[in-house]
């Protein structure tokens, strides 16, 4: 019987993957590309006893909604997700050189000629002979490293006739060392853990310099055919070539950029081309296709992490510049800006000479702009000038009125001054006065307290300082309260019925008692008039007593519960 023809799919020969062969672990710049420029960009090893790397998932979100029987009625789950893979590595034997690439810290060195090194070893030779861990709270493994591993295709029980071999990769890596250092009777295995994650700057992998190596390999034997696929966490293919026979340290030699196209970021061409290491290596390459200047904001990553750009003569540090923008206002704030957007900081104070202020009153306490040489600059009314807007004046007292009260207290005064804003006290010989109003910043109302007979200072407190009038009030001597008229003089029951007052020397009154009953919402107006809202009380005439230091006074049958 023959097998039907399938009209379309794929097309695979089915190999199993067994026995891993050779490893090679790659370091990364800054950008994720192959790094350049050490003795020892790439690593090859077939001293490993053990590759790993487990997809991690996130789980998706579930939702089970049960009817009144407590069926089932809604039910349903979304994918779970693939956040990361988990890499495990797992060496033959304590190797510095691996160690140190993939966990950081230093390889220890001898010369060539020392006892520890190798035979054959060249008196030049820089020997590989132990390693130093990073010091405590490092991150350690610089930029991370790409691992690819490649393993026996094995199809029908022997080696695949056609790409004989499985190449794993895991674009992006950060490991660390992990487990315990077990010195003893037996193999101490160096182990690593870590996180896999995708590089799409990985692209064909390194472009070894195999000077040397016999027979000569064909360029570009060694690269990675699905480039355009490192984004992902973890990849594998069937390869036709494997660095077997290969060992040790090897350089990166890059590849070479033919041109670059501006952008924000600029583009290499080609794109898997090697970025250069800094401004200098750049500088070096020449003009690389440019001609004009690029336009603001365009820029080229180098492999330091800096950003380069074309001005139009040759290469420069940074970003290319936005056009200058004069600065026309400048707005008060800690700090402050210049406007209009995107305009250029003044170069120093003599820079401000055309430059308005907003709002064109003095600045607030504090407020400045940033001027370029690192100095600041205030508003202050009419000019600019350096450092930061100082605190308003002090509040100043004018007048007292009336300037003299009852020893008891109480009386409504008017302080007029300046600076009065934000006012939190006024003392009278230090004691604080009640009712305390800001008016405006010209005008303060508040009550002295009680105090003694004789004339004491006044002192008005802001959250800038103090203004003090010497001798600004007197107290005098008050004799015990009269009451005058009470209106109404009649009201309900109930209570709550508002009562004006009339009399004499009437600061400093603490109650107005109603048949025993105390009233509420007392308010002293002045010395001849008070208002308070009456109790609840029985029906009929009741006396009014008002309580008061001076001594206390009735009014008999003054108000009438109807």
């Amino acid at each position: 019987m023959t097998a039907p023809t399938v009209p379309a799919g794929y097309v695979q020969d089915n190999a199993a993957s067994v026995r891993g062969l050779v490893m090679r672990v790659t370091r990364l710049g800054a950008d994720g590309a192959p790094a350049v420029g050490s003795p020892c960009d790439v690593y090859l090893t077939s001293g490993f006893i053990n590759f790993t790397f487990t997809p991690e998932y996130t789980t998706g979100e579930e939702i089970s909604i049960t009817n009144a029987s407590g069926a089932v009625c809604v039910y349903y789950k979304s994918p779970d997700t693939l956040q990361s893979v988990t890499v495990g590595l797992e060496l033959c034997d304590p190797d510095p050189v691996l160690t140190q690439m993939l966990a950081g810290g230093e390889v220890l060195t001898a010369s060539g000629n020392s006892d520890c090194a190798p035979i054959g070893s060249e008196v030049t030779d820089t020997v590989a002979v132990g390693y130093a861990a990073d010091a405590l709270g490092s991150e350690g493994s610089g930029y991370g490293v790409a691992i690819e591993v490649w393993a026996q295709a094995v199809v029908g029980g022997k080696a695949a006739n056609n790409c004989p071999y499985w190449r794993y990769l895991i674009p992006y890596a950060k490991l660390r060392l992990d487990g315990d250092r077990v010195v003893e009777n037996g193999n101490l295995a160096t182990v690593f853990t870590g996180t896999g994650g995708g590089n799409a700057a990985f692209g064909p992998g390194p472009n070894m310099d195999l000077t040397g190596v016999s027979p000569t390999p064909v360029e570009g034997v060694f690269d990675w055919d699905f480039p355009t696929y490192t984004d992902r966490p973890f990849l594998y293919a069937r390869d036709m070539n494997a660095p077997l026979g290969l060992q040790g340290c090897y350089r990166n030699l890059g590849i070479a950029i033919v041109a670059i196209v501006p952008g924000a970021p600029a583009q290499l061409v080609p794109v898997n081309a090697t970025r250069p290491a800094n401004l200098e290596d750049l500088q070096a390459m020449g003009a690389l296709g440019q001609t004009t200047a690029w336009p603001p904001g365009y820029y080229l990553r180098l492999g330091d992490g800096t950003d380069a750009y074309w001005d139009g003569e040759g290469w420069a540090a940074g970003r290319s510049p936005q056009p200058v923008i004069p600065a026309t206002t400048g707005y008060a704030g800690s700090p402050g800006y210049f406007g209009p957007p995107g305009a250029t900081t003044p170069p120093n104070l003599a820079g401000l000479s055309a430059v308005s202020a907003s709002p064109t009153t003095a600045w607030l306490q504090g407020q400045y702009v940033h001027l370029a040489d690192n100095t600041q600059a205030y508003w202050d009314g009419t000019l600019w000038k350096l450092g930061l807007a100082p605190p308003p004046p002090v509040p100043v007292i004018g007048a007292v009125t009336p300037n003299q009260g009852s020893q008891y207290g109480g009386t409504l005064l008017s302080i007029t001054g300046s600076n009065f804003n934000g006012a939190t006290a006024v003392t009278f010989g230090g004691q604080a006065g009640t009712d305390l109003t800001v008016v405006s910043a010209t005008e303060i109302s508040v009550r002295p307290p009680a105090g003694a007979i004789g004339q004491v200072n006044v002192v008005v407190t802001t959250p800038v300082g103090t203004g003090t009038a010497a001798n600004g009030y007197r107290y005098i001597a008050a004799s015990a309260p009269t009451v005058g008229t009470i209106s109404p003089a009649t009201g309900p029951a109930a209570g709550g019925t508002v009562l004006l007052i009339s009399g004499t020397n009437l600061e400093g009154t603490t109650d107005v008692g109603f048949g025993g009953d105390s009233g509420t919402d007392l308010v002293v107006d002045n010395s001849t008039s008070l208002h308070v809202t009456t109790p609840t009380h029985a029906t009929g005439a009741t006396d009014v007593v008002l309580v008061h230091p001076g001594g206390n006074v009735t009014k008999t049958g003054g108000y009438t519960y109807t």
